[in-house]
């Protein structure tokens, strides 16, 4: 019995595998609450330890606009049976924590620290993404 093909499918098994775990354990990332908050994160940082200098900032405004009319309607999908007032006080309040989050972080490590960096940093991304144009 030849053992080459045996070894290929348990390896080509085992890849499938650890490809299809890191795929279920990194889905929320594209969540469209999740980048809301991505959004929120680095634009607080970005407000209370001072802006990139090269970050377009009316075009982080628009990608932020349509970046939270998509967890709006994330959240009214998951959500039927909520109003409109309740669906953005769930927003709010998500809102809320990550801004306190961000707080937490400058007032523990202050504003020079790499991840207050590196939230600064996402800024700029984020304003670089080629979102559409926000919807009315």
């Amino acid at each position: 019995m030849k053992f080459g093909p045996v070894i290929f499918v348990v390896v080509f098994g085992g890849y499938i595998g650890m490809e299809m775990y890191a795929a279920k354990r990194n889905a929320y990332r594209m969540k469209p609450d999740h980048i809301h908050e991505q959004f929120v994160v680095s634009s607080t940082a970005v407000a209370r330890c001072g802006a990139e200098q090269d970050a377009p900032h009316e075009k982080f405004k628009r990608n932020f606009t349509y970046a939270r009319g998509r967890a709006v309607e994330m959240l009214t999908s998951d959500n039927p049976e909520l109003d409109a007032a309740a669906i953005e006080a769930k927003l709010e309040a998500r809102v809320t924590a990550a801004i306190a989050s961000v707080d937490a972080a400058i007032a523990e490590q202050g504003c020079e620290h790499i991840e207050l960096w590196k939230l600064k940093r996402r800024y700029s991304n984020l304003a670089e993404m080629n979102l559409p144009v926000p919807r009315q």
